[in-house]
Protein backbone atom coordinates (compact mmCIF):
# COMPACT_ATOMS: atom_id res chain seq x y z
CA UNK A 1 0.00 0.00 0.00
CA UNK A 2 1.76 3.19 -1.11
CA UNK A 3 1.63 6.20 1.16
CA UNK A 4 -0.24 9.28 0.04
CA UNK A 5 -0.42 12.73 1.44
CA UNK A 6 0.66 16.16 0.58
CA UNK A 7 1.59 19.65 1.59
CA UNK A 8 -0.59 22.72 1.38
CA UNK A 9 -0.90 26.25 2.65
CA UNK A 10 -4.22 27.25 4.14
CA UNK A 11 -5.80 30.61 4.86
CA UNK A 12 -9.21 29.00 5.42
CA UNK A 13 -10.87 30.88 8.28
CA UNK A 14 -12.35 27.74 9.90
CA UNK A 15 -9.03 25.87 9.87
CA UNK A 16 -7.18 28.92 11.18
CA UNK A 17 -9.71 29.40 13.99
CA UNK A 18 -9.49 25.72 15.00
CA UNK A 19 -5.68 25.67 15.02
CA UNK A 20 -5.46 29.04 16.82
CA UNK A 21 -7.76 27.70 19.55
CA UNK A 22 -5.64 24.55 19.91
CA UNK A 23 -2.50 26.67 20.27
CA UNK A 24 -4.14 28.98 22.82
CA UNK A 25 -5.21 25.92 24.84
CA UNK A 26 -2.04 23.82 24.68
CA UNK A 27 0.83 26.33 24.55
CA UNK A 28 1.40 28.62 27.54
CA UNK A 29 3.04 31.18 25.23
CA UNK A 30 0.13 30.92 22.77
CA UNK A 31 -2.45 32.89 24.74
CA UNK A 32 -4.02 35.41 22.38
CA UNK A 33 -2.29 33.89 19.31
CA UNK A 34 -4.25 34.24 16.08
CA UNK A 35 -2.70 32.47 13.09
CA UNK A 36 -2.81 34.13 9.68
CA UNK A 37 -1.68 31.15 7.64
CA UNK A 38 -1.08 27.43 8.08
CA UNK A 39 1.29 24.98 6.44
CA UNK A 40 -0.26 21.51 6.63
CA UNK A 41 1.75 18.42 5.72
CA UNK A 42 -0.05 15.06 5.71
CA UNK A 43 1.43 11.58 5.67
CA UNK A 44 -1.35 9.11 4.97
CA UNK A 45 -0.98 5.35 5.36
CA UNK A 46 2.81 5.20 5.71
CA UNK A 47 4.06 1.63 5.81
CA UNK A 48 7.05 0.36 7.76
CA UNK A 49 10.44 -0.72 6.40
CA UNK A 50 10.68 -2.65 3.97
CA UNK A 51 7.45 -1.88 2.07
CA UNK A 52 5.26 -3.17 4.88
CA UNK A 53 1.64 -2.74 3.85
CA UNK A 54 -0.33 -4.67 6.47
CA UNK A 55 -0.03 -1.80 8.98
CA UNK A 56 0.09 1.91 8.18
CA UNK A 57 0.54 5.15 10.13
CA UNK A 58 -1.22 8.44 9.38
CA UNK A 59 -0.18 11.81 10.81
CA UNK A 60 0.06 15.55 10.14
CA UNK A 61 2.42 18.40 10.84
CA UNK A 62 0.84 21.85 11.12
CA UNK A 63 2.90 25.03 11.23
CA UNK A 64 0.84 28.07 12.21
CA UNK A 65 2.16 31.62 11.95
CA UNK A 66 0.92 35.13 12.47
CA UNK A 67 3.93 36.59 10.65
CA UNK A 68 5.90 37.12 13.89
CA UNK A 69 5.45 33.94 15.93
CA UNK A 70 5.07 30.34 14.76
CA UNK A 71 3.86 27.17 16.46
CA UNK A 72 4.26 23.56 15.35
CA UNK A 73 1.74 20.80 16.07
CA UNK A 74 1.94 17.09 15.33
CA UNK A 75 -1.48 15.50 14.89
CA UNK A 76 -2.20 11.78 15.10
CA UNK A 77 -5.75 10.47 14.59
CA UNK A 78 -7.22 7.77 16.80
CA UNK A 79 -5.91 4.45 15.48
CA UNK A 80 -3.44 6.48 13.35
CA UNK A 81 -0.40 4.70 14.77
CA UNK A 82 -0.53 1.05 13.80
CA UNK A 83 3.18 0.21 13.81
CA UNK A 84 6.11 1.47 15.88
CA UNK A 85 8.96 -0.61 14.50
CA UNK A 86 9.94 -1.85 11.06
CA UNK A 87 11.57 -5.12 10.12
CA UNK A 88 15.02 -3.54 9.57
CA UNK A 89 17.70 -4.23 7.02
CA UNK A 90 19.60 -6.62 9.27
CA UNK A 91 17.47 -9.55 10.49
CA UNK A 92 19.92 -10.07 13.40
CA UNK A 93 19.36 -6.57 14.83
CA UNK A 94 16.06 -5.00 15.88
CA UNK A 95 14.99 -1.91 13.95
CA UNK A 96 14.73 1.39 15.83
CA UNK A 97 11.31 2.32 17.18
CA UNK A 98 9.46 5.19 15.55
CA UNK A 99 10.25 8.76 16.56
CA UNK A 100 8.45 12.06 16.08
CA UNK A 101 9.94 15.50 16.41
CA UNK A 102 11.90 18.07 14.46
CA UNK A 103 15.44 19.33 13.90
CA UNK A 104 16.24 22.97 13.18
CA UNK A 105 18.79 24.13 10.63
CA UNK A 106 21.14 25.17 13.45
CA UNK A 107 21.14 21.67 15.00
CA UNK A 108 18.58 22.15 17.78
CA UNK A 109 16.10 19.30 18.00
CA UNK A 110 13.00 18.24 19.85
CA UNK A 111 11.54 14.74 20.14
CA UNK A 112 8.00 14.16 21.33
CA UNK A 113 7.69 12.32 24.64
CA UNK A 114 7.74 8.57 24.04
CA UNK A 115 9.68 8.75 20.77
CA UNK A 116 12.01 5.82 20.25
CA UNK A 117 10.18 3.68 22.83
CA UNK A 118 7.03 1.56 23.02
CA UNK A 119 5.24 4.70 24.30
CA UNK A 120 5.41 6.23 20.80
CA UNK A 121 2.17 4.33 20.09
CA UNK A 122 0.43 6.76 22.48
CA UNK A 123 1.26 9.96 20.57
CA UNK A 124 -2.35 10.30 19.44
CA UNK A 125 -3.33 10.83 23.07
Amino acid sequence: MPSTGGCRESRDSQEIKRVSQLIQTHFSSGRGFEAKTLLIVTWDEVGYYDKGADLANTFQLVVATDGNDSFVSFLFPDQGIQWIQGTGKNPNLPDARAQSGFVSGDGRFYLLKGSGSDQVSSLNK
